[in-house]
């Protein structure tokens, strides 16, 4: 992406942190406060995704949008998160993040940017329902690649529908982030259920085809 069309990107990304901020502080235990088993329902499962990981060396699994942080903390303290070190960014920090995962393993950043996430750091990105509020796919992407390790994967859910919106947050559908993924030249599997689209990505390099690792999944959730 080029810097100019980069900084015209800007005010409505700030706008869009902005409204995100402002909803957390009145639903966040609503919406946002999303539990392992909830994680694990509305991804068809990450357990085979996890094993994955733990292919790597020094495994990182990074949550986007975590919320309260009370999802990816109780995936983190199950069997499934053994020998792996989980991370979430979130909006905003409070006495939630805090409890759950801890203010040290989360990062405070938009989706946009993930400063503060080291490049080439993560072996697994989860996006819950988070990703797709984002005004500028190709920023998300660009941050999403630079973190992710070379075959690294992300899972992610978008909605079905197109033109919904959580109060002034319009919600994005898959398609407008699929071409940045093929640019570079990502391998996309996706399935779609009530109403909600599981997106699952790997970065060139990937040790096992994405068809595989999206079913493997599927076949147990």
């Amino acid at each position: 992406m080029d810097e100019t069309r980069n900084h015209d990107l800007r005010p409505r990304v700030a706008r869009q942190i902005m409204d995100s901020r402002r909803l957390e502080r009145f639903f966040m235990n609503k919406v946002w406060d999303r539990s392992g088993e909830e994680y694990l329902k509305v991804f068809s499962g990450l357990k085979h995704l996890l094993d994955y990981a733990r292919t790597f060396e020094n495994p990182t699994v990074l949550d986007i949008g975590a919320g309260t942080t009370r999802g990816i903390a109780e995936i983190a303290q199950s069997e499934e998160g053994e020998g792996i070190q989980f991370l979430a960014t979130v909006l905003k920090k409070d006495e939630e993040t805090r409890k759950h995962l801890g203010n040290r393993q989360t990062i405070m950043t938009p989706a946009e940017t993930l400063k503060g996430v080291s490049d080439n750091s993560t072996v697994l990105i989860l996006a819950l329902n988070s990703i797709l509020y984002s005004e500028a796919p190709e920023m998300v992407v660009q941050s999403i690649d630079r973190v992710l390790k070379t075959g690294g994967v992300l899972k992610a859910t978008y909605q079905t529908d197109e033109g919904k919106s959580i109060g002034p947050l319009k919600l994005h559908a898959f398609k407008e982030f699929r071409p940045f993924f093929k640019k570079r030249g990502y391998e996309i599997a996706s399935i779609s259920k009530s109403g909600t689209d599981v997106v699952l990505l790997v970065k060139p390099g990937g040790k096992r085809s994405v068809t595989e690792l999206l079913q493997a999944d599927l076949k147990e959730s």
